[in-house]
């Protein structure tokens, strides 16, 4: 059975496919408000870009459920409390 998602996010930003020589900032799609809210996310270190195994970029999220790893085309989401969490593409289909 799949974990329940819930969607009642103020802020979302979908990752965009960084490689290696790209900066690992790279988003493909942002819902509510603009870029200024993962700035300061990235700014104060909150999230942290990681190269893996694979030729590209993710990024560290720290979530209620412990450290996730956002992939390319998953969504970054802003709960009300400040809370983050990663989602897969296919809820937002």
């Amino acid at each position: 059975m799949e974990k329940e998602i819930k969607l009642d996010f103020i802020y979302a930003m979908q990752y965009g496919l960084a490689e290696f020589n790209d900066s690992p900032f790279i988003y493909n799609r942002i819902i509510g408000g603009n870029f200024e809210w993962i700035n300061k996310l990235v700014k104060n270190k909150t999230i942290k870009p990681i190269f893996k195994t694979e030729d590209y970029w993710y990024l560290e999220i720290p979530t209620k459920e412990g450290i996730k790893y956002l992939s390319p085309d998953d969504w970054l989401l802003m709960y009300e409390d400040k809370s983050l969490d990663v989602v897969e593409n296919k809820y937002f289909k």
